[in-house]
């Protein structure tokens, strides 16, 4: 589907906005893995289906270290 390029894991803020929808929408059309950190209160049926969802508040390093594991 991404004619042959090379598949990405790609970490993204701002998913469920208008403009990021649209964007992670092509990303997940095209192969793509995507991983959308969201705030916990985002309901996460805007992003399309097969995105993974990571709940956290952006402004919280413990936030991105508790999602890397």
């Amino acid at each position: 589907m991404n004619g042959g390029g090379l598949l990405k894991r790609i970490f993204f803020l701002g998913g469920t906005g208008t403009i990021g929808r649209a964007t992670v929408r092509v990303l997940v059309e095209r192969g793509h893995e995507v991983v959308c950190f969201v705030r916990p209160a985002t309901v996460s049926s805007k992003l399309p289906e097969g995105t993974v969802v990571r709940f956290g508040a952006k402004a919280s390093p413990t936030s991105f270290l508790a999602m890397a594991g």
